[in-house]
């Protein structure tokens, strides 16, 4: 179930936030990772591992909100842009190593961090 475990969140960020942390919690160890399929098991991809914590709609703002702009340079740069930001991370994920997809949701980890600073300097 979506959100499983996920407890409820004021601001939509910090819901993001807790999703992509536990995405880095399941995605730590390689054996948990998987190239080509969303499932193996208990092996997930980098959306599998969102399809777990995250609705279909959740993951597309994840994907374009977070992950697409922590992807390394010739990743970010990617023309022309498919429909959908979920399909560069699936091909990030297929073509690039378990501790590079790691690296990248740690990344995303940051800007949701930032993003949630920002709007709480606004907010005072």
């Amino acid at each position: 179930m979506p959100f499983d475990g996920v407890p409820e969140y004021p601001t939509l960020e910090e819901r993001d936030l807790a999703v992509l942390r536990r995405v880095v919690d399941g995605l730590r160890e390689e054996d948990s990772w998987v190239i080509g399929v969303y499932h193996m098991g208990t092996r997930h991809c980098a959306i599998g591992w969102l399809q777990n914590f995250a609705t279909q709609h959740d993951i597309q703002r994840i994907a374009g909100l977070y992950l697409v702009p922590a992807l390394p340079l010739p990743w970010s740069l990617f023309r022309p842009r498919p429909p959908e930001p979920t399909d560069v991370i699936i091909k990030f994920n297929d073509r690039a190593t378990h501790k590079r997809v790691l690296a990248l949701f740690e990344r995303a980890i940051r800007r949701a961090e930032r993003r949630i600073r920002r709007a709480e300097r606004r907010s005072k």
